[in-house]
């Protein structure tokens, strides 16, 4: 009798302890929705033939390619948080490119991306630059 509820204890342990684990590549959340086998929303597949597209690179780990999708992953959930900020601001619920252009041009973080997401410029503006 003692015997079976030391492993009762012992499985309790262990699912808790599996519960708080981080996500890794071989974890699963079935009950997030949107979201794959392995808690992402991109699909590794798609990640992999992405970095494979690289001519430098000739194969990339399974550990890697889940690596580089979820940090992808955390880095647009902190883009659109920070670009939503904005839009509450101006108490809207459209999230528009010029909120998502002017959180790049803010976040020091983001720089790389500047040339990919440039602030929008009215025609206007621009000839009237070419002019002087």
């Amino acid at each position: 009798m003692e015997t079976a509820v030391q492993q009762d204890d012992h499985q309790d342990t262990s699912v808790a302890a599996a519960a708080t684990e981080p996500t890794s590549p071989g974890a699963s959340s079935p009950g997030s929705p949107g979201k794959g086998a392995f808690g992402l929303v991109l699909t590794l597949n798609r990640v992999k033939s992405f970095i494979k597209e690289y001519p430098d690179v000739k194969s990339i780990s399974s550990e890697a390619c889940f690596a580089v999708a979820r940090a992808t992953e955390l880095l647009l959930e902190a883009l659109a948080q920070r670009a939503s900020q904005k839009m509450l601001a101006e108490e809207r619920e459209e999230l528009l490119y010029n909120d998502i252009a002017t959180t790049v041009a803010t976040w020091e973080a983001l720089d790389f991306l500047q040339d990919v997401v440039p602030k929008k410029v009215p025609a206007a503006v621009v000839l009237e630059k070419m002019k002087a």
